[in-house]
């Protein structure tokens, strides 16, 4: 079986007209490497290649004010 790293997509959509940052993780046949953002550091596979098939979704949001 191969390795699967999570995989990472920052988009940018748009919501009533206003820009919202969307971060999507999801399971990524390419090796994962360190990403910076902020004062944090990911170990994630920027754009990486999905891993084909099925996967659950999880959703989580800070809210919106």
């Amino acid at each position: 079986m191969a390795t699967v790293d999570a995989g990472l997509l920052e988009a940018t959509i748009d919501v009533d007209g206003e820009p919202m940052p969307v971060v999507v993780l999801y399971p990524s046949l390419t090796p994962a490497s360190e990403l910076r953002r902020g004062p944090y550091t990911l170990d994630v596979a920027l754009d990486g290649e999905w891993l084909p098939g099925a996967h659950p979704v999880v959703v989580l949001s800070h809210g919106s004010g």
